[in-house]
């Protein structure tokens, strides 16, 4: 069985039995529960590049737990409410080390780190990909391109049993200095981690959380030091292997907040550009991002380049490190509709890109310090994934080669799921952002070569696209008071909602009202099973007959108002 992380406005049950739903007071997007006692089994499908997308069947054991010792390890960081904290100061070039300290911003410091400190938490050791941060709401602010945690909700984490599919366990071990009823921090493996033990000294009740880009906490009731150690199981699929076929259809919508209006039009823009559409299946879309983004050379930013879009810049001149690579990333992949987050820690960053049926998947685009002074790794074994399935450019190659000898194992055997008869003289993107003939060349299937298309005839110096005119109407807020939770087919479901202004003035208008597939808000994958109208304090008391062909199962209930003349549209939250 595998608990699955929704994200919903409002969960309706058409069944016999109740359930319960949760509503979001943080913005009109996110509303993030888990819910237990669903089963996901992993089809078997042909890989994006004709492999076996079937994860590795044997389960990698952890060994015994680290020893319950509250002295420090030689380098080990003391977990407290703003993350870790290290002995002595060290660089922070990806952000600070607390989810919620500030916004990652992409910045033209593209040039190679020479040297970093990396601390090892997990046994085996995940060096140097464990997950200390995770953020999954891309913005733009003030002309800066950036990445925030959409909101500070957390949700309980229970102690489980390992998941069914196929899995890989660790232990993790952390000294924490808390303090009563605060949040304390921890680096995790992957977002759809279980946690299946837990260990402590003092041996004390501890509650462990996480919010909904999946970054973890730890909250006590009592202040002091105390060794926590965790046995974690982590799905295999998050490690490697291939992707499998989807549509663009599959991808649910919600699981990362959407991008703007402005920012989903500037990134599509720049990803058109070099070659990054919808035109072909998701897989391949996905690869020819990942072997692009792998092909950066980390190098000074260009004098001539400094003053422009940044996200231009750094994207169609391929340069910059783990960070630019994994920011600039982000953006381009949301904008498509596949949902990504950036993360980081001390020493490295990278992303997690999620997959319909699969859950996340770790992607390391490159872009690591030339060297990772790696402390607590002290003859523990370093786990290795195999072949992440994924492209491996020669300057990728050249990266690994370079982190070797900190003890680092490169993924699988360097195929990186190249295509069969690929050689490595086909020629990635070029620098100038355009894609070449040697790479998407017409196969004889009709298709036009992909990255030929209008933007990419612009001249290099030409903006991609004009600013939106800003949307002066008044924000609206729309709130789901009240609905029923449980209902049979052919029966009417229950709604109160408020729509207001910002200062709290009840607006008139007409909402519509919709059952979408759990993690949905988007009314074009959804079934409008009625309107109404609110009354003169902005309310909407109403009963909706839900339809008797409708599928039994968990829903989404969602209620829009699409705006008129002095307000924006809203979803409700």
């Amino acid at each position: 069985m595998r608990r699955l992380l929704l994200i919903l406005a409002f969960t309706v049950t058409l069944s016999s039995s109740t359930t319960t739903a949760q509503q979001s007071m943080d913005g009109p997007y996110v509303l993030h529960e888990f819910v237990e006692g669903l089963t996901l089994d992993a089809p078997s499908a042909a890989g994006a590049e004709g492999e076996s997308a079937a994860p590795p069947t044997a389960e990698f054991s952890a060994g015994e737990p680290p020893a319950l010792s509250l002295e420090t390890r030689p380098g080990e960081p003391i977990y407290d409410k703003d993350g870790p904290v290290f002995e002595r100061p060290i660089e922070r070039p990806h952000g600070e080390l607390s989810p919620y300290a500030s916004a990652n911003t992409l910045d033209d410091r593209t040039d190679r780190v020479n040297s970093l400190t990396y601390f090892a938490n997990f046994d085996p050791s995940i060096i140097p990909y464990k997950r200390v941060v995770a953020k999954n709401h891309a913005v733009r602010r003030n002309g800066e391109y950036a990445l925030e945690v959409f909101s500070p909700q957390r949700y309980p984490v229970a102690i489980e049993q390992p998941p069914a599919q196929p899995h890989e366990t660790f232990w993790g071990t952390f000294l924490l200095r808390l303090e009563r009823g605060r949040i304390h921090p921890i680096a995790s493996i992957s977002p759809d981690q279980r946690i299946i033990e837990v260990l402590a000294e003092p041996n004390i009740d501890v509650k462990i959380e996480r919010d909904a880009a999946d970054n973890y906490f730890v909250r006590a009731d009592q202040d002091g030091l105390v060794r926590l150690n965790l046995k974690i199981a982590v799905p295999s699929f998050y490690f490697g292997g291939a992707f499998p076929d989807v549509a663009w259809s599959e991808f649910p919508s919600g699981v990362t907040p959407p991008l703007d209006a402005g920012l989903n039009a500037r990134s599509r823009a720049i990803g058109q550009r070099l070659g990054f559409t919808q035109s072909a299946p998701p897989a391949e879309t996905l690869l020819e991002m990942v072997r692009y983004f792998r092909d950066f050379d980390a190098r000074p930013f260009p004098e001539e380049l400094r003053g422009g879009d940044l996200l231009e810049a750094i994207s169609t001149s391929a340069i910059g490190v783990c960070r630019h690579r994994s920011l600039a990333f982000v953006f381009l992949a949301q904008a498509l509709g596949i949902p990504t987050r950036y993360v980081y820690n001390e020493a490295h960053a990278f992303v997690e890109v999620y997959w319909p049926q699969y859950g996340w998947r770790r992607i390391d685009l490159g872009g690591a310090a030339d060297e990772l002074n790696a402390s607590a790794n002290d003859g523990r074994p370093v786990h290795n994934p195999g072949d992440d399935g994924l492209p491996t450019p020669q300057r990728f190659l050249d990266e690994q080669e370079r982190m070797a000898h900190n003890g680092w194992e490169p993924p699988g055997d360097g195929s990186g799921g190249r295509p069969a008869g690929e050689s490595d003289d086909a020629q990635p993107a070029s620098r100038d952002g355009r894609t070449s003939a040697a790479t998407h060349a017409d196969g004889g299937d009709g298709e036009p070569p992909r990255g030929e298309v209008d933007v990419a005839s612009q001249a290099d110096d030409a903006p991609l696209f004009e600013e939106p005119p800003p949307d002066e109407r008044r924000v609206a807020s729309l709130r789901i008071l009240d609905a029923t939770t449980a209902v049979r087919r052919g029966q009417q479901l229950r709604l109160d909602a408020k729509l207001t202004g910002p200062d709290g003035e009840a607006i008139a208008g007409e909402v519509e009202i919709y059952l979408g597939a759990v993690g949905s808000i988007n009314p074009r994958a959804a079934r409008r099973i009625g309107t109404a109208r609110t009354g003169r304090d902005g309310r909407v008391r109403t009963r909706v007959d839900i339809p008797r062909e409708h599928a039994i199962g968990r829903w989404s209930l969602f209620v829009q108002f699409s705006g008129n003349e002095q307000y924006q549209p809203v979803v409700a939250d």
